[in-house]
Order: C-alpha cells, then structure tokens, then sequence
C-alpha cells in the first residue's frame, strides 16, 4: 500500500488560498487522478488492492486535515488573550460609550415614524374592513328594497307578456320546432321566451320571500346561504300555506327551465340538420309567403319593410274591429281574435329583425327595445306611442348594408317574396 500522504501534504502547501474549498476540490483533483491510474495499470489491479490503495488516500488526507484543524486550534488560543488584554487597554469610552449612543440616537430617530406608519396603516385597514362591511350590508340591503318596490309595480305589467309568451310558445314556435327550415326561429323564439318567464318569476319571487321572509331574511338567503329568490319564495309560500303563490312561482321555473332547454335541443337538432343537409324541394308561394311574413332569418331593405310592415300592422288592426263590430262580446270569436293578432305582432317584431339584420345588427336588439319601453311604462305610468313611432321610422329611413354581410346577401329592390337566404342552409 502507497504511502500517499507526502504528495498531497506537499500539494497542500503549495496552495496559494489555503482554504477549505480549495483543499476539498484538491482532494477531489487527487481521488480522479488516483482512479484513472489504479484502472489503466497494467496487469490490473483485483478490486482488493484497487480499494486498498484508495483507502491509502482517504488516510492521507484525513491525517492532513487532522493537522490543519491543531494547528488552527493553537493559534486561536494564543490570540485570545492578545485580544482581551487590547481589549483592556483601551478607554471605557472607546469600548462602550460610541457604540451605545451611536444605536440610541438612530432609534430615537426612527422610531417615531415607524410607530406613525404603523397606526397609519392599522387605521386605513380598519377603515377598508369597515367600508367592506358597510357595503356588504347597504348594497344586498338596497337591492332587496328596491327590488320589492319594482316588483310591487311591474309585476302587474309582466302578466300580459308570460301569457303572450306562452301563447308564441304554444301555437307558433312549437310548431315551428317540426320544420328543418324554421328550427332557428323556434329556438330563437324559446330562448327570448325563457327569458321572459324567468323575469316575471325572479320579480315574484322576490316580492314573495320579502314578504314571508322579510328584509333580513332575503339577504341572509341571497348573500349567505347562495339561494336564489324564487325557491325563498316558494319555501315561504308552502310556510305560510299560500299554495297558490308557490304553484305560480314553480310554475315559473319549470317556464324558464323548460323554454331553455327546448331552445338548446332546438340548437342541437339545427347543428344536426347541417351535418345531414339535404338540399330542399322548390318552396311553393304559401310557404314562400309564410317565410316572408314570419320568418326571423335573412334580410328586408327599406321597400320591403314598408311593404310587410303596413300588411301586419293592418292585419292586427283591421280584422278584430270588424269582427267586434259584427260579433260583439263573443269570448269565444275574441279568443280567435287575440291568437291573430298574437301571430302578426309575431310577424312585425320578424319584419323588424330582419331590417336590423339589413342595417348589420342583431334581431336580438329589439329586446332592448321592449326592455326600455317596459321601464319607462312603469316608471312614468304613461304610454310612450312617440318612441315606437321613431323606432319604425329609423328602421324604415336608415339604408341598409351594400353587398352580403352576416345575415345573408343584400335583399332585392322590390317587394317580391323571398325564400330564406341560402346562407343559412348551407353547412357550416
């Protein structure tokens, strides 16, 4: 076994930075080299002899370190009391007096703006909670209040359009739900619907659980528990065993829900129409004029909404006053009545949408309208005829699109009936 310890003592004080981390990567230096060599020898050695003279090393520097570490030792011993008695030579204002006064004087100096800072800061995050607080109360408290007092007054109003709603839903748009064709409008028409009843029952709702519950009640309910206002209003109802008002308020989610989901099967069953199209027979002149006259799809430039505008506004005008002249006070002749002019306002509203579409807007935008006109209605208690009269206007003055934009190519010039664009058969 080689006796190792001379080269890397050797090797060692030769260091110029004697310090740990270069005696470490030293010994590293020195293990690399002893592997290479002990490998490449020739007869080679058995694994015995390879770890023996590698252990021979590992003693080397072991033993060297040994040695530095005494010797460190030593000459930390006989510092020390060099130092202590420096240390007692010197003034005891040298030794104690600048170092004190030097860290009193920086505290009192910034002490003061710390402890300013510090309550400072408590005080704005005190605040910020507070007005937290006092807007987690004030707003939902708010919106209750006057949620009830709009719900008090249009809840009234909104009982004509649930029953118009349904009456589309039931006799035109179900039915519009059997044809390839119309399958949009009928979800259109679904959706606009759901809306609808989901309106008129969140606003019933509302007044219900405020009523039964209360006005600590109601938050507790919206803000803490996540409960809408309608099931609150239903559990108050059953409380309080006013059956009635828990049946109307079922009513109207199973309204909302169902009209929903029939437009979101309605949008599945169209996605499927366009993956098996087929290209349809030639339309006759009824279901041309049909299309014309109801239908939401394509586009009518200005002579083409003067022309249908006038022939349903005279349509929903003119045949109920001749009817009540020649049969007055017939429910069953005014039920009839009240479903015709249900289909051509239907048909107006489609006449519109289509000359939104003309101008580049969605059709969707007239519930906009009727949104702003329901609230001034409420609100002032006074019929604003005005503001329908320059909507048709607008819609009749306004030039539309030149060339096909996303609603379909640019319509004809003159009034002759249409079929649905082209566009809207064609697969996406």
């Amino acid at each position: 076994m080689t006796d190792y310890y001379p080269v890397i003592s050797h090797a060692v004080t030769a260091l110029r930075e004697n310090t740990a981390s270069t005696r470490r990567a030293l010994y590293d230096r020195a293990r690399a080299v002893l592997t290479a060599q002990l490998r490449e020898r020739d007869p080679p050695f058995d694994k015995k002899d390879f770890d023996r003279e590698r252990l021979a090393l590992e003693n080397a520097i072991h033993r060297i370190e040994q040695e530095l570490n005494s010797i460190n030792q030593i000459e930390q011993t006989l510092a020390a009391p060099q130092t202590d008695a420096e240390t007692e030579t010197q003034p005891p204002q040298q030794r104690f007096s600048a170092p004190v006064s030097t860290g009193v004087a920086d505290k009192a100096k910034i002490s003061p703006s710390k402890k300013i800072l510090t309550v400072l800061s408590n005080i704005a995050m005190g605040g910020a909670g507070l007005l937290l607080l006092a807007l987690g109360i004030i707003i939902p408290t708010a919106l209750v209040l006057g949620g009830a007092l709009i719900a008090d007054k249009v809840l009234h109003y909104l009982v004509w359009p649930v029953v118009i709603a349904f009456l589309l839903c039931v006799v035109i748009f179900l039915p519009l739900s059997v044809f390839r064709e119309t399958r949009t409008v009928s979800a259109i028409g679904f959706m606009i619907s759901s809306y609808v009843f989901g309106a008129s029952a969140w606003f019933a709702g509302l007044l219900g659980s405020y009523t039964y519950f209360g006005l600590v009640g109601t938050v507790l309910a919206l803000c803490f528990f996540g409960i809408g206002v309608v099931p609150v209003g239903i559990i108050g109802a059953l409380v309080h065993s006013d059956w009635m008002a828990a049946g109307l308020l079922f009513g109207g989610l199973v309204l909302t829900f169902g009209t929903r989901a029939m437009a979101a099967w309605m949008m599945v069953e169209v996605e499927n129409d366009q993956r098996t199209y087929r290209p349809p027979q030639p339309d006759s002149a009824v279901i041309r004029a049909l299309k014309y006259f109801f239908s939401f799809s394509g586009r009518f430039n200005r002579a083409n909404f003067w022309i249908v505008y006038g022939i349903a506004f005279l349509m929903t005008v003119v045949p109920p006053a001749v009817i009540e002249i020649i049969f007055p006070d017939n429910s069953a002749i005014n039920a009839v009545v009240g479903v015709w002019c249900i289909l051509w306002f239907a048909s107006i509203q489609a006449v519109a949408a289509k000359r939104l579409h003309d101008l580049g807007y969605s059709g969707l935008w007239l519930l906009a309208y009727f949104a702003v006109y329901v609230a001034a209605y409420a609100a002032l208690d006074r019929d604003f005829g005005v503001l329908t009269l320059l909507v048709i206007i607008c819609l009749g003055v306004v030039p539309g699109n030149k060339g096909a934009n996303r609603f379909g190519d640019e319509p004809p010039n003159s009034g002759e009936l249409p079929t649905i664009s082209d566009r809207e058969l064609v697969p996406q």
